[in-house]
């Protein structure tokens, strides 16, 4: 496991700009500020560290780099897609919400509350190349497939969701894409070693977290009978959003790697404890 800094700081900062091009940091620069990222894995880390810190300049994220093997090890695993693309319809004033979800029990204030009711709608078909997963702006806990996909999953035997069709916004359906519909949610155990931030709505008295950079560390009790390959947890996440994470066992995990799907596709281990 190897953390991975992200930087962000004013331009007129120039004798710390002279210092990371002196060890060989790249660094990216518009007109307001410069950014960069410092991996543990470096060999100036520690000195470069030190010096930013020194200057009060601080990581605005923290970000986790696992081994193929710490990912291979694990029984359990996070999986979320880094490709992005779009927005569900209605966009505008996010009236998708009131399409798409069940809004009766949302909450304003947190994000909670909102349960699918409807398809989703997109304005167009997504052009995957090579790519076969995406998630959507404003909803990052659902995974959308290919039709090369759907049809390798099919005949993998994994277990715990359906195909859910995709709309275009005259409700015809998408043939080029489908909503994977996860069924089941893992019962609450997430261990508090995890647990950066937690958030309490002072509306809805909801809870979110914030995680640890690392490790997703679990109560095992929790898994002991689930029968899935896929599911999310009930404990929900984000300070701004408020998600699940989707949860998939190392057979998904290889299928996926075996087939070549998991292009864009990043994992973080779930340890049992």
């Amino acid at each position: 496991m190897t953390k991975i800094y992200r930087y962000c700081f004013n331009n007129g900062e120039t004798a710390i700009i002279d210092f990371l091009y002196q060890q060989n940091i790249t660094c990216e620069k518009n007109e307001i500020v410069t950014t960069f990222e410092l991996s543990e894995a470096e060999i100036p880390f520690h000195s470069v560290y030190e010096y930013l810190l020194r200057h009060n300049i601080e990581p605005i994220s923290i970000e986790v780099s696992f081994s193929r093997k710490e990912i291979e090890e694990a029984e359990w695993l996070s999986v979320r897609s880094t490709w992005r693309l779009g927005y569900p319809q209605p966009q505008h004033d996010m009236q998708y919400r009131n399409t798409t979800y069940d809004s009766s029990d949302f909450c304003e204030e947190c994000g909670n509350g909102l349960v699918q009711r409807d398809n989703f709608i997109f304005k167009k078909e997504p052009n995957w190349g090579t790519r076969n997963f995406f998630m959507t702006n404003w909803v990052h806990d659902e995974l959308f497939i290919s039709e090369k996909a759907v049809s390798i999953l099919q005949d993998s035997g994994v277990s715990g969701f359906f195909y859910n069709d995709v709309l275009n916004p005259s409700r015809r359906i998408m043939g080029k894409v489908k909503q994977i519909y996860i069924k089941n949610y893992l019962s609450k155990g997430l261990h508090y070693n995890s647990i950066k931030k937690e958030i309490l709505c002072p509306k809805c008295n909801s809870k979110k977290f914030i995680l640890s950079p690392g490790f997703i560390e679990y109560d095992k009790k929790v898994f002991s009978n689930v029968e899935f390959d896929i599911l999310k947890t009930k404990e929900k996440f984000g300070e701004i959003t408020c998600i699940s994470l989707i949860i998939i066992t190392q057979k998904l995990y290889k299928t996926l790697c075996e087939h070549k799907l998991d292009r864009g596709l990043v994992f973080t281990p779930i340890k049992l404890i």
